[in-house]
């Protein structure tokens, strides 16, 4: 009877041993299982936000194109512009670059020694001057109101013997249209040859408020003018020449007018009694109407009057530098922005 008992209890002890495995082992397995679905769980979250990044990162490779793209456009733009630029200042020739700043005093003796030698210099060259009495329609006026061929100002018939208190800048860019006047003086010349040219009047672009006072007869009025000056950072001084001669005359003069000199208007009358005009530029044409019978041809060997204005421009302020090192402070913070500024400058090669 006690080795039954015995047997009972080792049988009974083995089942209670095994039950205790089996939930120790289905509490392991279970435990694991758990586990794996968090890391299962962790894996999907990683792999989404890989995708996200994945997508993220496409776009920025997109973007990284259209930038790339953009920034060969703009490089092509500032090199296209900056030619520009070049071109129409054209410093190898444009007096402003070669222009030394004088004092008030200076400029007025450079004039007053201008004005002279400019007759002269036109006498030498078969050219003579239209006397104010002739015809008041030309709109000019001597400073001295005297009637001879010494009186003709060139633009500047008020300052001949008289000098008002100019500041340095005003006085400056007289002296520079001074200086642009005498070389249209010798454009007129070199279109002289062997016929005269009669030069009625120079008309000007006023400097300032002192000028505008004093500049009477030679003042030009430029408020209804297209010209360049009107966009924004353009500096330019206009003027209006009106000579009597040929055609050949006004073709040989206005071949010269190179940049910086920019021809923003070109008429030419007939010298009759009631003049018409002949010809005019298409972009600057007068409104008034004219039927075919009333315009008349142009003859090489008639005599004509022809008026040009002119405009010289001396300064444009378009400086890439000063773009690129304002923008620079602006992102001075940001390496990325600064890295793309620094390669976008290098690229214009500026």
């Amino acid at each position: 009877m006690k080795g039954v008992n015995k047997l009972y209890f080792l049988i009974g002890s083995a089942l209670f041993l095994l039950f205790i495995s089996l939930l120790t082992f289905k509490y392991i397995s279970q435990s694991g299982f758990d586990e794996l679905l968090t890391k299962l769980d962790d894996l999907k979250e990683e792999d989404l936000e890989l995708q996200y990044k994945l997508i993220h990162a496409k776009r920025i490779e997109e973007d990284l194109k259209i930038s790339t793209n953009e920034l060969a456009g703009a490089t092509r733009l500032i090199k296209e512009t900056q030619n520009l630029v070049d071109e129409i200042l054209n410093l190898s020739e444009n007096l402003y670059s070669k222009y030394q700043s004088k004092s008030v005093s200076a400029v007025n003796g450079e004039l007053n020694r201008l004005l002279p030698a400019l007759r002269q210099r036109c006498e030498a060259s078969n050219i003579s001057f239209k006397r104010a009495s002739v015809d008041s329609s030309f709109g000019f006026e001597s400073g001295s109101g005297s009637n001879n061929e010494d009186a003709f100002g060139f633009g500047f018939a008020s300052y001949d013997g008289f000098w008002p208190n100019f500041t340095k800048q005003e006085a400056n860019l007289l002296g520079l249209q001074g200086a642009i006047i005498k070389e249209m003086v010798e454009f007129l010349v070199n279109a002289t040859e062997e016929n005269p040219i009669t030069l009625v009047s120079v008309k000007r672009q006023t400097v300032g408020a002192t000028d505008q006072k004093h500049i009477m007869g030679d003042l030009l009025v430029t408020k209804e003018l297209p010209l360049l000056s009107s966009a924004q950072n353009i500096s330019s001084l206009c003027f209006e020449i009106s000579f009597l001669g040929q055609t050949d005359h006004a073709r040989t003069f206005v071949n010269q007018l190179r940049f910086p000199y920019s021809l923003r208007k070109f008429s030419v009358s007939r010298e009759i009694s009631d003049e018409r005009s002949d010809a005019n530029d298409g972009l600057f044409s007068s409104n008034q109407q004219e039927s075919d019978q009333d315009i008349l041809p142009i003859i090489n060997d008639i005599e004509s009057k022809f008026v040009l204005i002119i405009e010289y421009i001396y300064r444009v302020d378009y400086n890439v530098e000063n773009i690129f090192r304002d923008t620079m402070q602006i992102f001075s913070k940001n390496s990325l922005e600064k890295k793309i500024l620094e390669e976008f400058k290098e690229s214009s090669s500026l």
